[in-house]
Formats: structure tokens, sequence, C-alpha cells
């Protein structure tokens, strides 16, 4: 049985908090108890592999009078949770009020009602939920009301009720990673994009305005995290080129003192990771004085772009904000400074047609015959609260298919795009259900 406890308060209080760790959850719930550690909440706290809450729920049930059981939940995670997501509802149903079931993450925050009516939770959390989630962590060990929260959604006779928050976390107040309980992640360094593209939740989850995490800070924790035998540094960024800017384009001083800060980390050890996952940029915001820029800073040689259609009208009809002759541009002159590329691709979008597809394709191949580049393809994934989200999934044309299988025989393509195939027809089929409503 893995369980890890952060051990936050004393041992057999009240109330316990245990959250469900994933590896596709597990920078959320970082951040979380980050920010609980600033906060100041101390309650104990667990967290959890999704194979392991049978089997402490009797420990937690006989040691504490209340459990709060938090899941922060992505769309594409919703048809392997649904059987735990039935157990806790159950198991919440049969002990009255001695079980608390908490939702947040870009699930929730784009289907509060479906998250409250369906799968069984007491409140969600909208959006960025570090504010709000301590907020109520602290209100419940006290005995307050919770239900005025701004950020919150619950259940009252049936109905939904939301309390709007047009407030926004400020980054700086609070810690990107836990060090007291040694969670470590890449550095979030901003959040936000003003694009709102279609098929992508960020926009919607945390608003078009970019916010950024100050220097300061981002030095600091980059040289805790070097004192803790952690050199590789990685940030996490809708667009890491654009940091210290709207978004829409670059603010080259503000990132240039940013690379050169963190450049001199190198002096301790670290090795600076920018345009490559977690922090993929824009083609758009790649011009020659960015590249001589970063070239000589970074340690990675491969930089991820997204593309995600060969066809510009697709790409307009998205809000992607570049066409593709941006891309080609991007890329010929990242591979003329000998950097490799990653392209990100999307296949299945419901926008497109045959001939949108084929464009794509072409565009591969382009790519292919190039060299120094790598396709990384993706199938679209329908997100609540997306503008596309409620469109009918589209199957692949064989055509098309048949000519993404052979790529992926001769190893110019990877990505998980084959199991997001089956994973979007599940969401599809869980909307047609009426378990996701938005």
């Amino acid at each position: 049985m893995v369980v890890v406890s952060t051990a936050l308060g004393s041992p057999f209080n009240k109330y316990c908090l245990t959250l469900l760790y994933t590896e596709s959850n597990k920078y959320s719930i970082h951040s979380l108890v980050a920010a609980m550690e600033v906060s100041e909440v101390k309650i104990d706290t667990y967290l959890i592999r999704m194979w392991d809450f049978p089997k402490i729920i009797d420990f937690l049930l006989t040691n504490y009078g209340r459990i709060i059981i938090g899941i922060s939940l992505m769309t594409t995670q919703l048809p392997e949770i649904l059987p735990l997501l039935e157990f806790l509802k159950e198991l919440k149903n049969s002990l009255q009020e001695k079980v608390v079931l908490v939702g947040g993450g870009p699930h929730v925050s784009g289907d509060p009602l479906g998250s409250l009516k369906q799968l069984g939770f007491d409140f969600v959390f909208i959006g960025e939920a570090e504010k709000s989630f301590t907020e109520f962590l602290s209100r419940s060990l006290e005995g307050h009301e919770v239900n005025n929260i701004k950020g919150i959604a619950y259940l009252d006779r049936g109905e939904v009720l939301t309390n709007r928050n047009d407030e926004v976390v400020n980054l700086n107040e609070y810690p990107p990673i836990s060090l007291k309980y040694g969670l470590f992640n890449p550095i979030e360094v901003s959040r936000g994009c003003p694009y709102a593209c279609k098929y992508c939740q960020v926009s919607y989850v945390f608003g078009r305005t970019m916010r950024h995490r100050s220097l300061d800070i981002i030095l600091k924790y980059c040289r805790k995290l070097i004192k803790r035998g952690i050199n590789d540094l990685r940030f996490i960024s809708p667009n890491i080129l654009a940091y210290g800017g709207s978004g829409t384009k670059v603010n080259f001083d503000v990132l240039a003192e940013f690379v050169d800060n963190v450049k001199k980390l190198k002096d301790l050890g670290g090795k600076l990771y920018l345009g490559s996952f977690p922090s993929e940029v824009r083609p758009d915001f790649i011009d020659s004085d960015i590249i001589k820029l970063i070239k000589n800073v970074v340690s990675n040689r491969r930089i991820s772009i997204g593309i995600q259609s060969g066809s510009d009208e697709v790409l307009k009809n998205l809000g992607r904000g570049h066409t593709v002759e941006e891309a080609l541009n991007a890329i010929n002159l990242l591979r003329s400074h000998n950097f490799t590329v990653d392209s990100d691709f999307i296949i299945g979008l419901p926008n497109e047609e045959l001939p949108d597809s084929l464009k794509t394709l072409e565009l591969i191949q382009k790519l292919i015959d190039l060299g120094g580049v790598r396709i990384h393809l993706h199938y679209y994934i329908p997100l609540p609260g997306t503008p596309l989200a409620k469109y009918e999934l589209k199957p692949i044309p064989e055509i098309i298919r048949r000519k993404l299988l052979k790529y992926l025989g001769r190893g110019v393509i990877f990505g998980n795009w084959l199991r997001q195939e089956v994973v979007a027809f599940k969401i599809q089929k869980l909307r047609k259900e009426g378990v996701i409503l938005n």
C-alpha cells in the first residue's frame, strides 16, 4: 500500500484530508500542498494512489471524525476514475456527513454541473484553487460556513449555486513547489493564455490575461531545487517565450533578463531547459534574435512547437493566431541553428474536413523530408467548457489513418494518439449518457 502522508497536523484529529495522487495530477497536488504550507493550514494530509483508496479508507474512518476527499480531475482521467468516484459516492451516502467529497482541476472547472450532479462531489472548485481551497479547509477546521467562498459551486435542493470569483491568483503569493514535504516539479512561471484556442481549456480555466511569477521568486526556487540535488531546471508555461509579456508578442527585454539570470545558475550546477516539455513555444514567437538569446544557454537541443494543423483555414477557425508559413519559418530557423524540433499536430478535429486533413498530412510529410523534425501526434479530445466540446467526433478518414500508421511503423511520428482516440470516444459516450453535462 502506497500512502504518502504530509503530516501537516497532529495525528487522530477531527479532520483529515486525502488527495488522489496520480501521474496526471501530481503537479496540481504539489501546488495545493505548497499553498497549504504558506496559508498555515494544519490538517493531516494523505496523498493516495487510486488503487489504495479502498484499502486506506477503513483506517481513516477509524481514526478521524471527518474525511475530506479531494480529487483534481482531468477529463482524460474520467473513464478510468469513474469506478473510484462511484465507490466514494456510495461511501459518502452511507456515512452521511462523515465524508466530504470535493473536486477541482480542468474537468470540474469545465463541467461543474455534471461534477456535482453526476460525479457526486459536494463542492467543486472552479479555476485556480490555491486561495479557495485553503480557505475551504481553514473554515471547515474552524467550523465556519463554507458556502460563500468565492470560486466554489455546490448543490442546494438540486440546483447548482456558483460563487463567481473574478479575482485571479497572484502567483507570487504561493510557492510553486512544496519544499517542506519534498514535492517537486517544474516551476510554473506563467499562467493564462490570450488566444483561447477552441479545443484548449487553458484560457477558459485560467483566463485570457497572462500572469507571471516574478523573476526573484523563480530564481529563489531554482536555487532551492539545485540545493536539493535537482539540477535540471524546467518550467511550466503555455508559452515560455511570452514570459513577462501579454502573451501576444515577445517582451524581449524581460525575457532576456530572465534568460541571463537563470544562466548564472549554471555556476551552481543548474541546467536550463526552455522550449521543451512542459514549456513549449508558439511558432510565431521564434525569430533569429530569440534563438541567439537562448542558443548557448539552454541544455536542450530540441524545441517543441505547437502547429496543430496544416490548414490555414482550420488554424484560423481554432483561434491559433499563426499560419502554416509562420510554423515552417520557425522550424527552418531552429534547424539552421542546429536545434531539432518536435512539431505538435492534432488529428480528428471536428472543424476540419478531408481536404484539411490532407493538408495536415502534406505538411507532416514535408517536415519529415526536411529532417531534424519529429512529429508529435495527438488525437482531439472534447474537453468540457471549450467551444468545440459538444461537436460530434469524426473518425479519422481511412486514407489518413493508413498513412499515419505507415509513419508510425517507420518511427517518424510519436505520441499517444491511438490511445487518445479511444479515450476521446469514451468521453463522447459519457456526454451522451449524461455524465458530462457541459
